[in-house]
């Protein structure tokens, strides 16, 4: 999907939702909401992020996938840094609504971040009463059996085949 911006040429990165809103990414580091009136006509408003807050976005990355997920109340944005079709590091960043900065985190605490193959689905979760572990990320990637395990406190990954007999 292509946004118009000063130069026409901005496009979307990621789609998320936040409190029920869509909001959209863009490869210009533009984060806009989308709004509905009672007519039906889409506006977007752009909520004029700092993009100097988050460097790993167009300036050193932009080659990698990023994602949007709510989570407890708060918008965050995952930068997956893959490498030769390996999962290298995963950054994350909550945005601070009132300063409109990305803030990066080291902590989801007992919440969990799961995110499927093709990067279209992305969802967080309590892990409080499952046998899920809180803190971690979840990421497969297209074509592979294995299941990348980011740990935030260790700043680690793992890597697995939880389900070897599968195709």
């Amino acid at each position: 999907m292509r946004l118009h911006d000063e130069d026409d040429s901005d496009c979307v990165r990621s789609v998320g939702v936040y409190k029920g809103d869509i909001c959209i990414l863009t490869w210009y580091e533009h984060l806009y909401f989308v709004k509905f009136d009672k007519s039906y006509s889409i506006t977007l408003v752009d909520l004029k992020v700092d993009d100097n807050t988050c460097p790993t976005m167009r300036k050193l990355h932009s080659r990698f996938p990023t994602y949007l997920v709510e989570t407890c109340g708060e918008l965050l944005c995952l930068h997956c840094y893959i490498l030769h079709r390996q999962v290298v590091d995963i950054w994350v960043y909550k945005l601070d609504f009132d300063e409109k900065v990305w803030i990066r985190i080291k902590e989801l605490k007992d919440q969990a971040i799961f995110i499927g193959s093709s990067g279209g689905q992305v969802l967080a979760c309590s892990t409080e009463e499952s046998r899920i572990h809180g803190n971690k990320i979840y990421l497969t990637l297209a074509e592979e059996r294995s299941l990348y395990v980011y740990d935030l406190d260790l700043c680690a990954l793992e890597v697995c085949l939880p389900c070897p007999n599968v195709k």
